[in-house]
């Protein structure tokens, strides 16, 4: 009879290792997909900077 509490207790506490688990995972994955929107930051400002350098170009063209 004494196995059975210790073998639900077990459960237990491998379910709440398992939650903070998924909860560093979630942490994890948030933290990199703040990295991306960053670096799409970044990618759409260079692309800002292309385009006004593309604008200076055809200026001296004119």
């Amino acid at each position: 009879m004494s196995l059975v509490p210790s073998r639900r207790q077990q459960v237990g506490v491998s379910r709440l290792e398992k939650h903070r688990l998924q909860s560093s995972d979630f942490r994890l994955q948030s933290s990199e997909f703040r990295l991306q929107t960053s670096e799409f930051r970044v990618q759409t400002s260079d692309f800002r900077v292309q385009s006004s350098e593309f604008r200076l170009q055809t200026s001296e063209f004119t």
